[in-house]
């Protein structure tokens, strides 16, 4: 749900809440977001509005919401699933150094 920093948008999203409960709906502020990352750039401090009183832009709100809806699948190659010594790293490289993030719903053949 975008452009919540404008007036009369607490309205909409709770409107829109109590018409898709069953939804994941994420107020944002992609104004915000995009002033923040200038004055960032610009200055090297937040000097961006935001509309929410914690700071928040609801950027990371959303991707954390995306992510919590389909979690990655996390692999761990390994040579030996007696020692669990990591793939390709030598006997003495440490147990399950190595992780990799795979798409939601992949295998590994």
């Amino acid at each position: 749900l975008n452009k919540v920093d404008v007036p009369g948008a607490t309205r909409h999203v709770e409107e829109a809440r109590a018409q898709y409960p069953s939804r994941v709906l994420v107020p944002v502020s992609a104004r915000s977001e995009v002033e923040r990352l200038r004055a960032h750039a610009s200055a090297g401090a937040d000097g961006a509005r935001s509309y929410s009183p914690d700071g928040s832009t609801g950027t990371l709100d959303v991707l954390s919401a995306a992510v919590a809806l389909r979690p990655p699948t996390l692999a761990f190659p390994s040579s030996d699933l007696a020692t669990l010594a990591s793939l390709g790293r030598g006997a003495d490289a440490a147990r399950l150094f190595d992780c990799l993030l795979l798409r939601p719903l992949s295998t590994v053949a």
